[in-house]
């Protein structure tokens, strides 16, 4: 997702843990086509700012700028996260438990971006 909540890369993997999913994408592998120099990626703690994958710094210590930059960036995930959740619970099919549904993956994997295609929609009407 983006600044403004709107998804810009849906890549589906079913049963992986998001390192494994992300670091194994083009959106890591070939950065340079998806984003400009000023751009990056507000990643979670998992990825210890990476490339282009940033994340807020583990021990700020006294350094006001440092506990400033990471204020900022809980609010960046925290936007984030709760942008994943009010898509989670306007399609289900988003939600956590898309291994429990009877469908097959190539359904599953249309419904979603079928789903995320959906909510940048509604995002600009």
């Amino acid at each position: 997702m983006d600044h403004t909540g709107r998804y810009i890369f849906v890549r589906i993997c079913l049963g992986n843990n998001d390192r494994e999913v992300l670091t194994g994408s083009p959106l890591y592998l070939q950065e340079g086509d998806y984003f400009s120099e000023e751009e990056f990626v507000a990643s979670d703690g998992g990825f210890d700012g990476d490339g282009r994958f940033r994340c807020s710094y583990k021990n700020p210590g006294n350094d006001p700028i440092k506990v400033r930059f990471n204020l900022a960036w809980r609010e960046v995930r925290t936007g984030v996260e709760n942008s994943y959740q009010r898509v989670g619970l306007w399609f289900p099919v988003l939600g956590n438990n898309k291994w429990k549904l009877p469908y097959s993956e190539k359904v599953l994997f249309l419904a979603i971006h079928a789903a995320t295609r959906l909510h940048n929609w509604i995002l600009n009407t």
